[in-house]
């Protein structure tokens, strides 16, 4: 992992710290574990790519970091705790005696990608609003039938019915309430909207609370 270095308060670098966390914009004042980071790292690369500012507080400060230290933490991370592999671009900026890494995600070509967990096993993680989320079986299979893409073929029975009945007369519906609609089990209901989203016409979307869906 090669850091290009900039000197000084660039306008580029500026621009991050006026404008803000973000669901592409990380503050991190230090990279703690390298299996903590990985989440982050996934979840940039599953969503539209993003960037960390290793050495900045919450607040939006210049902390400053030993920058040998932090990219031997980043590589540990790409390296042994995703899955996929994910190759990060690093820049260098130097602050007063201060160094800021600004860590590019690049949006990943074969999602789902994952993180290993305290347990050994490999978790899928998203971007929503400015915090990294686990993402649901729903998600994690969008990603699989996307990554694969091959044709979706669906028969249309009283579940799918049942759930564009009701996106017909309401704006929005979260699994659970589909279960709820449908009379279906959990699993049938899952299957029902990766199925519907793979062939647009559903779309998932993502807020603090949880998922919801909609019609397109």
């Amino acid at each position: 992992m090669y850091a290009m270095r900039k000197q000084g308060m660039s306008a580029h670098l500026r621009e991050l710290l006026r404008s803000g966390e973000s669901d592409t914009l990380d503050y991190k004042h230090e990279i703690a574990s390298p299996a903590k980071i990985a989440k982050t790292i996934v979840s940039f690369a599953n969503h539209r790519g993003g960037t960390m500012l290793v050495g900045v507080g919450d607040d939006a400060t210049v902390k400053g970091v030993n920058a040998a230290e932090e990219q031997f933490m980043l590589t540990e991370a790409t390296t042994h705790f995703c899955r996929p592999g994910i190759t990060p671009v690093v820049h260098e900026h130097t602050v007063g005696r201060k160094t800021v890494l600004e860590v590019h995600i690049p949006e990943g070509p074969e999602k789902p990608y994952c993180a290993r967990g305290d347990d050994g096993k490999w978790w899928a993680f998203v971007r929503v609003n400015d915090s990294t989320k686990l993402a649901s079986k729903v998600q994690v299979e969008v990603f699989k039938r996307k990554s694969r893409q091959r044709a979706t073929r669906i028969r249309y029975s009283d579940n799918e019915k049942a759930l564009l009945k009701y996106l017909s007369d309401h704006e929005r519906i979260t699994l659970d309430e589909y279960r709820d609609v449908a009379k279906v089990p959990r699993r049938t209901a899952q299957k029902v909207l990766v199925n519907l989203i793979a062939i647009g016409c559903i779309a998932l979307h993502h807020e603090d609370a949880g998922e919801y869906y909609s019609l397109i």
